[in-house]
C-alpha cells in the first residue's frame, strides 16, 4: 500500500445454515400477510432503502405489509463498529413463490414447574409441512429463544418457519402459565376436643383438586385432615387440569380441654333418708377414675373401689362406722396430658 493510501474492510456475519446470502427473507408464498427482511447480524448501524432511494427503516430487520409486489428491490446500508471498517451496500429483490405456504401458531399454556416445549407438533398444528422452526424472543429476530423445549417464562415469543422454496414467515406465540391459585386462611383456634377440618380453610374451586401433608415438599400424606387434633403447621397441594401444583401453608392451633375437676363433699348422714346417705367423687373433664380408698383415724383402710359408681354408705364390714373423721387418697389419670392424679382430704360421717 503507498503512502498516504487508504486501508479499510467490512464484514459480513451470516448464518451460513440458513443461506449464504446477507439479505435473507426476500421469498415469500401465496397466503403469506406481510414479509420481513433480516439484515446480517454485528453491525452498529442499519438503514433500508426503497427502490427509489427513500430511506424506509434503521433497524436489522424491516418488516413490510403487505408484501409488495415481485421484484421491487431495497437496499440495506451496513455500518460497521467505529474503526471495524467502512459502510457497505446489499441489494435484495422480492420474489413471490408459487407454493401454497401457510404459518398456524397456537397459543400455549403451561405449568412453570415444566415449562412449554415450543418445538411441540401442537404449537404448528396446521402449518404447511416440512417447514424448518426458528424461535426468538423478540420481533427483530435478533434473540433466539435459548430452550425452546422448555420455556419457563410468560410472554410473547416469535416463530419463523422457512420452506424449502425459501418462503418464510413469522408469527407470535403466546405462553401463559398457570399455577393454580389457591387462597387459604389460618383457621380460628379450636380446644380439645374439637377438631379442625383442612378443607374448611380455602376457598374451593371446582377445577382443582386438592390434596393435604404434613411437610413441605408435600411427600408425606395427611391421612386425618378432616379431623385435626393438633397443633402445627399443615399444607394444601391443588392441581388444575393442566397438572401446575401449587402448594401452600395452613396453621393450625389446638388449645388444650379446660382444666378437669374434681368434687368431694367433706360431709355425708348415712342415716337412710335418702338424702346424702352415700359418699363418692363426681369428676369433670378429661380424667380417669382408678381407685378411691378411706381410712379412719388409724390409718386402717375401710373402704376401697374400682368404681365411680360404687358408693361408700358409711359402714365398715356391714357395720355403722360412728360420727367422725375420716380420710380419703383418689387416683386417677389426666387422660389428656396421660399423667396420673393424686388427691387427698377428710370427709365426715354425720348420724
Amino acid at each position: 500500500m503507498h503512502q498516504g493510501g487508504h486501508f479499510g474492510y467490512a464484514y459480513i456475519d451470516v448464518d451460513e445454515s440458513k443461506s449464504s446470502a446477507p439479505v435473507t427473507g426476500n421469498i415469500y408464498c401465496a397466503g403469506q400477510s406481510n414479509i420481513t427482511l433480516r439484515g446480517p447480524e454485528g453491525f452498529y448501524k442499519y438503514q433500508w432503502f426503497s427502490d427509489n432511494s427513500q430511506l424506509v427503516g434503521e433497524s436489522q430487520n424491516l418488516s413490510i405489509f403487505p408484501p409488495p409486489p415481485d421484484y421491487t428491490s431495497y437496499r440495506l446500508r451496513v455500518t460497521p463498529y467505529p474503526d471495524l471498517g467502512c459502510p457497505s451496500d446489499f441489494k435484495t429483490e422480492i420474489i413471490r413463490q408459487a407454493d401454497n405456504f401457510e404459518l398456524v401458531v397456537h397459543d400455549q399454556t403451561g405449568c412453570p414447574e415444566t415449562g412449554v416445549d415450543l418445538t411441540a407438533a401442537a404449537v404448528t398444528a396446521g402449518s404447511t409441512p416440512g417447514l424448518v422452526y426458528t424461535y426468538y424472543t423478540e420481533a427483530s429476530l435478533r434473540n433466539h429463544v435459548r430452550d425452546s423445549t422448555r420455556v419457563s417464562l410468560s410472554g410473547t415469543y416469535y416463530i419463523l418457519g422457512t420452506a424449502q422454496s425459501g418462503c418464510a414467515d413469522v408469527k407470535t406465540v403466546k405462553v401463559v402459565f398457570t399455577p393454580p391459585d389457591i387462597k387459604t386462611f389460618d383457621p380460628a383456634p379450636a380446644r380439645y376436643p374439637e377438631t379442625i377440618d383442612l378443607t374448611k380453610t380455602y376457598i374451593k374451586r371446582d377445577d382443582l383438586t386438592y390434596t393435604y401433608f404434613t411437610d413441605a415438599d408435600a411427600t408425606i400424606p395427611l391421612i386425618n385432615y378432616a379431623t385435626i387434633n393438633k397443633s402445627g403447621t399443615y399444607y394444601i397441594k391443588a392441581k388444575n387440569r393442566l397438572g401446575c401444583e401449587s402448594t401452600t401453608s395452613v396453621r393450625v392451633e389446638l388449645l388444650p380441654p379446660l382444666p378437669f375437676v374434681v368434687t368431694v363433699p367433706n360431709t355425708f348422714t348415712p342415716n337412710n333418708d335418702g338424702i346424702n346417705d352415700r359418699f363418692g367423687i363426681k369428676l369433670d373433664g378429661f380424667i380417669k377414675f382408678n381407685s378411691i380408698d378411706v381410712f379412719n383415724r388409724n390409718g386402717q383402710l375401710i373402704f376401697n373401689t374400682h368404681s365411680i359408681s360404687d358408693l361408700w354408705d358409711g359402714n365398715f364390714k356391714g357395720q355403722p362406722l360412728p360420727t367422725g373423721t375420716y380420710y380419703w387418697l383418689f387416683n386417677g389419670l389426666d387422660t389428656y396430658y396421660n399423667k396420673a392424679v393424686v388427691k387427698n382430704g377428710y370427709v365426715s360421717i354425720v348420724r
